[in-house]
């Protein structure tokens, strides 16, 4: 048995794709600077498929074995100043002259989670759940939401929000 990194339930991995959400083993693609689905994160967050990566950092869909619930978790990996050590979850600087820049981003992400949080009851913002320090860089656990990115639902309507 073995568990699905898309929808976490556990299934057969001779089958060669989840019963349950259709996800493919072949369509797990892992690159060296993402966390590596399987991976727990302090202890508590099995690391699945990666939902986004960008500038600022990287968006991972997690299972949350206290709460027991599907999150995202938001990491500070700011591409081209840091790196990640193969087969660790540990982030390392590129080059130490950007260690000032590194700080205040780990920082910044993590007062984003405060502000957030202060605004969980509200119906249009994500819920953060916990924000912490670890691998020597920042995260933000929320809750996931399916949807489409607003880059794409914006191609998609014209590139309008509706008001309400």
């Amino acid at each position: 048995m073995s568990i699905c990194f898309n929808c976490f339930k556990e299934y057969d991995v001779e089958l060669g794709v989840c019963p349950y959400c259709g996800q493919s083993l072949d369509d797990i693609k892992h690159e060296e600077y993402l966390i590596a689905p399987g991976t727990i994160l302090v202890d508590r967050y099995i690391i699945g498929n990666a939902v986004g990566s960008g500038g600022f950092g990287n968006v991972y869909k997690a299972w949350d074995k206290k709460l027991e619930t599907i999150v995202a978790i938001k990491e500070y990996y700011p591409q081209g100043v840091v790196n990640r050590i193969p087969g660790t979850q540990e982030v390392i600087l590129v080059s130490s002259r950007n260690r000032k820049e590194f700080e205040y981003g780990k920082a910044r992400l993590l007062q984003e989670a405060r502000n957030v949080a202060k605004f969980s009851a509200h119906k249009n913002i994500v819920d953060v759940f916990e924000f912490f320090e670890a691998n020597n860089t920042s995260y933000m656990v929320m809750e996931f939401l399916h949807g489409m990115p607003l880059n794409k639902y914006l191609k998609e309507s014209g590139g309008k929000l509706e008001s309400q």
